[in-house]
């Protein structure tokens, strides 16, 4: 049985001022692995594959305040480039 990657766009909303703060794409458990890469961060300065310290730091401080940032899926696709074409346009919006 072929197994299509479905791609997807997601956004990432601040849960205290509920405006988007990140863009991204990927497929699987993309959008919700910067959290875990943000705490281990946190805890003893590792950041993997180059990180992006701005992200981190946003998510610790709603981390902080004993909030979840809100994930939301904008755009799916089983064709990577659909969704990288989506996430540049969000971007630039």
């Amino acid at each position: 049985m072929n197994k299509t990657k479905t791609w997807y766009v997601y956004h990432i909303i601040n849960p205290q001022t509920n405006k988007v703060f990140y863009i991204g794409k990927g497929h699987g458990r993309r959008m919700t692995i910067h959290m875990v890469r943000a705490l281990k961060w946190q805890k003893d300065g590792t950041i993997v594959n180059g990180g992006n310290k701005h992200l981190y730091n946003i998510l610790l401080k709603i981390h902080k305040n004993n909030l979840e940032p809100i994930y939301s899926i904008v755009f799916e696709s089983s064709i990577e480039k659909e969704a990288l074409d989506r996430e540049e346009n969000d971007i630039k919006i």
